[in-house]
């Protein structure tokens, strides 16, 4: 999966720009999104801003992916000057936005000298993107989703996805927009995201769903200087850390117990039931003879984090999260829960991640 992050040409003169950007090359991201068809800003004006960014994006060794659309498209086809400015920006690919024709994008990558162009994944039908590939075998596609800026016009979750199967079906990479909350862009300052669903989840949460949907190729801030927690949060999903699981242990845990949860990787079974997720570290740890003393059960409530008693003889010392609400058990021991803020993370633990428990005060 590789990341990007967004910059507007009305950023250029922010204070923590430049560390910013320094951030984000530290860590994985490696293309910077643009827009320059923003019909409050004057378009000669927004091409000198971009100018003065795009020298910064190449200091960082970063390359600059600028969105297009509508009457600007006509506008630089038709002002050779606006067009010189543009092509001095060195920008690596187009996105186009809307209201464009076959034509125009063979004028464009003639004029600018370039030949990977990005296309809407929200507007095009097969027809459309057939049409699109037959154009000419120079041009590199891929597709990127729009990020809506009203509450309530994100696109659905199925929307989504069925869409962006049209596209790597045919070998075209997708990507998708993510909101941060460290600098909402205006004039809303609600939230630039793809999917409404995501408009007021942690980008954490807004990530792992777009990468669980195995059609997403690209991740993209769509808010302009994001924080740098949420770059880390971001970066670290897509290189494959251990995530944490934050829980609030049990009063009368015992430290057998917080043996078993504490200061070990944990990993789920590839084979889980409708109810828990089994932890396979436990499982090993039990079988070397861990014997847990029972204590008050309580019906299992989703989210409990919970531990085999020795009333369950050898599976005593197994660890489990529930995913369902449980009846009580008296061979069960819950032994605490995760944070409310960390539910979601259940969704996402799969046999192929590794996580650790956090103990929340």
């Amino acid at each position: 999966m590789k990341l990007a992050l967004s910059v507007y040409p009305q950023d250029i003169n922010d204070p923590y720009l430049v560390q910013y950007l320094d951030n984000a090359r530290k860590l994985n991201y490696q293309e910077v999104f643009s827009s320059i068809h923003l019909a409050e800003y004057d378009v000669a004006i927004q091409i000198e801003q971009l100018y003065e960014l795009s020298k910064l994006i190449k200091k960082h060794d970063m390359t600059l992916c600028v969105d297009i659309g509508g009457a600007m498209i006509k506008k630089l086809i038709s002002d050779k000057t606006l067009s010189d400015k543009l092509k001095a920006c060195e920008i690596s690919a187009l996105r186009l936005d809307y209201d464009y024709d076959h034509q125009a994008i063979l004028i464009l990558s003639e004029m600018l000298d370039l030949n990977r162009f990005i296309i809407n994944a929200s507007l095009l039908d097969s027809d459309k993107i057939n049409a699109l590939l037959a154009l000419s075998d120079k041009i590199k596609w891929e597709a990127w989703h729009n990020f809506y800026p009203r509450p309530l016009t994100g696109i659905s979750y199925d929307f989504y996805y069925q869409q962006s199967l049209l596209f790597k079906e045919r070998g075209i990479a997708v990507g998708a927009f993510v909101c941060a909350f460290n600098k909402p862009r205006g004039p809303l300052h609600a939230g630039l995201v793809t999917l409404e669903s995501h408009r007021y989840v942690s980008i954490a949460e807004a990530a792992y769903e777009l990468m669980a949907s195995k059609v997403c190729d690209k991740l993209i801030i769509a808010d302009p200087l994001a924080s740098q927690f949420e770059l880390e949060s971001l970066d670290a999903i897509n290189s494959n850390e251990p995530f944490v699981l934050n829980i609030k242990c049990a009063n009368d845990i015992s430290d057998a117990e917080r043996e078993l949860l504490f200061n070990r990787l944990h990993q789920v079974r590839y084979d889980n039931s409708e109810y828990a997720l089994r932890l396979i570290t436990s499982r090993n740890m039990a079988e070397q003879g861990k014997m847990i003393d029972p204590r008050l059960s309580k019906v299992r409530k989703v989210g409990d984090v919970t531990i085999d008693n020795s009333g369950y003889k050898r599976y005593s010392g197994e660890v489990q999260l529930i995913i369902k609400d449980c009846p009580l058990d008296e061979r069960v021991n819950i032994a605490a829960s995760i944070a409310k803020a960390d539910l979601w993370l259940l969704k996402y633990l799969t046999n192929e991640r590794y996580f650790y428990f956090k103990e929340k005060e």
